[in-house]
């Protein structure tokens, strides 16, 4: 079977994957779509059956991360008991964290310039929102018992999202000793 004809079953995943090993060993600046076509051993020609660019192969690693950060923070969230507000919103801050250290390849396209026009994916954006909507779910939650302060719910969804933000990057940029 000529390269041409070759017919890899799961391209698409292997792909994404081949992507998420290449930004770990030479970063985002380092990814090409040739070069994750010859990762998986296929044609240089063959990412482009399934990603129009390097901005759209970056925006399905992105889109899986917000995935699994979201299914992350869904799990720890509900291993806590419901009328615990306060600790619900504790764990999926963790999870936020956990999520970042163990997947920093991830976690650094998810929040890097190459996926920043999430607009023009729409997979992106709405795995995006799902996450952040977790976050924003809790703080009502909270802010309706009478936990929070009385400021709008994005403001302090902002500025919860900024302290695990500044915590997982000091912790994926080995900061602590």
């Amino acid at each position: 079977m000529t390269k041409s004809s070759y017919h890899h079953g799961n391209l698409r995943p292997a792909l994404v994957e081949a992507a998420l090993e290449i930004i770990a060993d030479k970063g985002v600046s380092g990814l090409t779509m040739r070069s994750v076509g010859q990762y998986v051993g296929v044609s240089h020609a063959a990412p482009y059956r399934h990603f129009k660019d390097k901005e759209a192969i970056l925006a399905a690693v992105a889109t899986e991360g917000f995935n699994g950060m979201r299914d992350a923070m869904t799990l720890e969230r509900d291993a806590v008991d419901p009328s615990d507000l306060t600790g619900r919103m504790a764990a999926c801050g963790r999870a936020y964290i956990h999520f970042a250290v163990r997947h920093p390849s991830h976690y650094r396209v998810m929040f890097g310039p190459a996926t920043r026009n999430k607009m023009r994916h729409p997979e992106l954006l709405g795995a995006s929102l799902e996450a952040f909507g977790i976050l924003l779910n809790g703080i009502e939650e909270a802010r309706a018992a009478g936990l929070l302060r009385d400021l709008p719910t994005i403001e302090l969804g902002i500025v919860a999202w900024s302290q695990a933000h500044g915590l997982s990057m000091l912790l994926i940029d080995d900061q602590f000793e």
